[in-house]
């Protein structure tokens, strides 16, 4: 293309490029003298080589592919039909070639690794901005990993000549930039510990040229392998029979999906028995090495309770913390994610509650007995309560001589035996057999005892007023 001006009239006025390629071909060999000549001496043959100068542009079919590199000038030639005359007019400046072989422009952004399955592949995604027409987009990993595997293993610039050289087969090996995710099949388990960047290459169909046209920056790692999350709180124990077993209950909160997320009880006993002998961190090993049968050990997190058998009766003294395991089954990777506060034991072994009031004594015959009366409140379940009576008479005499304290040690040591000097709380009456006549002056208190069948724990929980005695 041209502008040509100030052409004078009576002229004919043709442009012919004096232009050539690194491949010297083409029409464009001669001289603008001598094209001149040849407009003087052949004109009807010459002027087929030239194009009208008023149309400012000119075209010209070539064959064999598309030349590189142009250089050189457009000659303007003028020819006088009435004498044959013929002239170079003019020689244009340097030809400007900007849009002959422009340089592909393109940024790549927002490079992000993530691992998919179904069947195992690496997925990349990218935003391709600023593509130049008149180009194909190539994107290609230039990325590696641990294992320094997979198809990723040579340089962006070595691509790029693959490209241009081999172009059909080359691009096999990239996704359109375009599309702006791409992904390539793995076989061997996932690889570990991707880094490096995405290369954005352009290809010239005409030319077959290719270029490196950006380099993205390092490529995100966040969804390769995200780090699980979550925590435990409101971690309890508790006891439970039918069979014998310990219960945890918690709250998990917070937890990443695309991990499995177990329960484990790092937690003792006064006998420092069970299941919980491990820490968390070998425990988590387990579950990395030999998972299938680690996880018959631990509950699963979203569950919010879980429960193991015991054997032996019940063991005193819970103390320690849940821990909470995640687990990556796509790498076999595990982790402690939390660990609760100590475990919430009230439930375990909760101290018993309840009052005495009302006490009073009567003599009662049919046969000779003492009676007591009272009323007993505020009694916590899951414990059997007794009442005895810390009381005496003038005489001294009777089952009434020991301590609350001693009783309590008696329920505690001989159940059976000790409970038979007991009345049950809940009666709110009881009557003891005497021999040799009514005893004077009954004067003490009723005493209430609570037992722990699962524990085998007892309490002295409380101690009357004063019996009444006006019934005596």
């Amino acid at each position: 293309t041209w502008t040509a001006t100030n052409l004078a009239s009576g002229y004919e006025y043709w442009v012919y490029p004096h232009v050539g390629f690194t491949e010297n071909g083409g029409p464009f060999g001669s001289t603008p003298q001598d094209e001149a000549s040849d407009l003087s001496s052949m004109h009807d043959m010459a002027v087929s080589h030239f194009r009208p100068a008023g149309n400012s542009t000119g075209s010209w079919n070539w064959y064999g592919g598309k030349p590189t590199n142009p250089t050189g000038k457009l000659a303007l030639l003028a020819y006088d039909a009435s004498s044959g005359a013929s002239w170079v007019v003019d020689l244009s400046e340097e030809i400007n070639t900007s849009a002959w072989a422009p340089i592909p422009t393109g940024e790549l952004a927002d490079a992000a690794i993530q691992w998919e399955t179904g069947p195992d592949r690496v997925t990349f995604t990218w935003t391709a901005t600023n593509l130049a027409s008149g180009y194909e987009y190539w994107v290609y990993p230039h990325v590696g990993f641990t294992e320094n595997g997979g198809p990723f293993g040579s340089t962006p610039a070595d691509e790029a000549n693959d490209l241009s050289s081999m172009h059909d087969m080359a691009v096999s090996h990239f996704r359109s930039a375009g599309n702006s995710t791409g992904s390539w099949n793995w076989y061997g388990g996932k690889p570990t510990n991707p880094s490096g960047k995405l290369a954005l290459l352009a290809y010239d169909a005409s030319s077959g040229a290719s270029w490196v046209v950006d380099l993205s920056d390092a490529i995100d790692t966040s969804a390769w392998a995200p780090m699980p999350t979550g925590n435990l709180s409101d971690a309890a124990i508790q006891w439970d029979t039918g069979p014998d077993r310990v219960t945890f209950t918690w709250t998990a909160t917070g937890l990443a999906s695309g991990f499995e997320y177990w329960v484990y009880p790092h937690v003792g006993f006064t006998e420092n028995g069970g299941p919980f002998g491990s820490t968390p961190a070998d425990e988590a090993n387990d579950l990395s090495s030999m998972h299938d049968m680690a996880v018959s050990h631990f509950r699963p997190a979203g569950n919010g309770t879980g429960s193991w058998n015991w054997y032996g009766g019940k063991p005193t003294n819970p103390s320690g913390k849940l821990a909470l395991l995640a687990y990556d089954a796509s790498s076999g990777n595990s982790w402690v994610v939390d660990l609760s506060d100590a475990i919430n034991t009230s439930a375990w072994a909760p101290m018993p509650t309840g009052e005495l009031s009302n006490a009073a004594i009567q003599w009662d015959t049919g046969p000779d007995r003492v009676t007591f009366t009272w009323t007993a409140t505020g009694l916590a379940s899951g414990f059997e309560y007794w009442v005895y009576p810390h009381v005496g008479f003038t005489e001294n005499g009777g089952p009434f001589g020991s301590t609350p304290a001693d009783e309590a040690n008696d329920l505690s040591s001989m159940h059976d035996m000790a409970v038979s000097h007991f009345r049950s709380a809940g009666n709110s009456t009881g009557s003891w057999n005497w021999y040799g006549g009514k005893p004077t002056n009954p004067s003490g208190q009723l005493a209430l005892l609570a037992y722990d069948a699962s524990s085998s724990s007892a309490w002295m929980v409380d101690i009357s007023e004063e019996i009444n005695i006006d019934a005596w």
